[in-house]
């Protein structure tokens, strides 16, 4: 296990003597990102067949939380989208897309810095190597804690924020915490020889029958098999495909068990009562419904995530079906604690408004592996653009939940005004980004570890 820690923890009791002054909601805050987890994963109350984490709907009755079940992310990998949830911005607006691009301006405030501001404690248990210091993930944290190269990393990663949580809870201030669990994306096949593209401790992938030598090609296994599949566009038979989302879905299981325990240590403790709870996904997984693995492309299986809000003394369990977006995040924790937000506009509402509107164009960049450069949800109409190669998909999300019916070429008039809704919005977000970065270099080559290279290689993200 390789940790991070921004501060020892022997010193975490003595930062409150120079605290500033405490909120005056003192509500903790917890932020739980599950990593690559599909909203189908959701069961029933999402409109889908599966029921992969059961246990977390058993929490959502238990303390009445909100379930958003037409949440959507604003990209389809991690670190534009965990950036968003961090700042409260588009990512057209942050900028931070790739790593080794760019870090993000000291002129945009994170929710961390703000709230350390306000007398929180702040702490992080990452587990995705691409939400690293060097971007400026770090900002704000007084312990951020990096659990890597372990095959289901969960575990371990609960075990250090309880260690860490039971100091923090010794002290007058309230806390943030912020968990990134990768358990449910594809693996790595240089640790602990595994050659599974997802990786789950035996008892939990029992029904799934593989050979060892199944998922590698000229000796590439694991997540390097699903991109040699994908970059060299080989057929695989759906029985194969099967097998690789019946294992992603085993990763799923095993980490909605191991939050068990953290909701157990949350209630022992007497956090579960007071605490903003928030539950989310950065981005879904793909299994050839588009024609790939992994996640490549900015399509509903991909982007649709699962959303959970839980605050304290929620008289009863809500389904909201309003489209609301990852960005959403920000201003809800702001406007729960009322906490003034930033001096600059954000793209975030607060998912606590009543009146959630049912008509709003959420805009979203793609990875630049991907055929589109954009998307946008303009609920119920789904838009992938290209404006530089002039490629245009539209879907309609309900008529078609798994977009699968392109109506670009015989709804030109949807088209023509969902693309102008867009590129109003895309123009108003680049002259926001362009007044944020006024005196700060949008990109800012810089080098990671060697340890932290080798790692963002193994997973294909460099």
């Amino acid at each position: 296990m390789k940790m991070k820690v921004v501060l020892p923890i022997f010193l975490l009791l003595a930062i409150s003597c120079n605290k500033a002054p405490f909120s005056a909601n003192r509500t903790n805050v917890i932020l739980i990102s599950l990593d690559t987890v599909r909203r189908d994963c959701w069961g029933q109350l999402v409109g889908s067949k599966h029921l992969d984490m059961p246990n977390i709907i058993a929490i959502y009755k238990r303390f009445k939380g909100i379930i958003f079940t037409n949440a959507f992310s604003v990209s389809h990998y991690s670190t534009p989208s965990h950036m968003s949830v961090f700042t409260g911005l588009s990512p057209v607006v942050h900028s931070i897309l790739e790593i080794k691009k760019g870090s993000l301006p000291p002129t945009i405030k994170t929710l961390a810095e703000i709230l350390q501001q306000k007398g929180y404690t702040t702490l992080a248990f990452n587990s995705n190597p691409v939400l690293a210091q060097e971007v400026g993930f770090h900002r704000g944290f007084e312990v951020f804690i990096n659990v890597r190269r372990k095959l289901a990393p969960a575990e371990h990663l609960i075990k250090e924020a309880v260690k860490y949580l039971k100091i923090a809870r010794q002290k007058r201030s309230p806390f943030f915490a912020f968990f990134n669990f990768m358990d449910a994306h594809a693996d790595r096949s240089d640790i602990g020889q595994n050659f599974l593209p997802y990786y789950s401790p035996p008892k939990y992938r029992r029904n799934v029958k593989v050979s060892k030598q199944e998922f590698c090609i000229d000796q590439k296994c694991a997540i390097q098999w699903l991109k040699e599949i994908n970059n060299r566009r080989i057929s695989v038979p759906q029985e194969t495909v099967d097998k690789v989302e019946n294992l992603y879905r085993a990763g799923v299981k095993y980490l909605d068990h191991q939050l068990v325990g953290l909701f157990s240590f949350f209630d022992k403790e007497g956090i579960s009562k007071d605490s903003l709870i928030i539950i989310f996904s950065d981005h879904g997984e793909e299994f050839r419904e588009h024609g790939f693995f992994d996640h490549v492309q900015p399509f509903v299986e991909t982007i649709a995530i699962p959303l959970m809000v839980m605050i304290p003394k929620q008289e009863k369990p809500k389904i909201v079906k309003a489209p609301v977006s990852i960005t959403d995040i920000f201003a809800t924790v702001l406007e729960y604690l009322d906490i003034p937000p930033p001096n600059y506009k954000l793209d975030s509402v607060s998912l606590l408004q009543s009146d959630l509107r049912s008509k709003r164009l959420i805009l979203g960049v793609s990875h630049p592996a991907s055929e589109f450069t954009f998307f946008t949800v303009d609920f119920p109409l789904s838009l992938k653009i290209s404006p530089h190669k002039n490629k245009t998909k539209l879907f309609h999300l309900i008529q078609d939940p798994f977009e699968q019916n392109d109506l670009a070429s015989i709804s030109r008039n949807r088209v023509a005004d969902t693309k102008s809704r867009f590129h109003k919005k895309l123009e108003y977000l680049i002259k926001k980004r362009d007044k944020i970065y006024e005196d700060w270099p949008r990109e800012q080559p810089y080098s990671f570890s060697p340890e932290l290279e080798k790692t963002l290689q193994a997973l294909g993200y460099l």
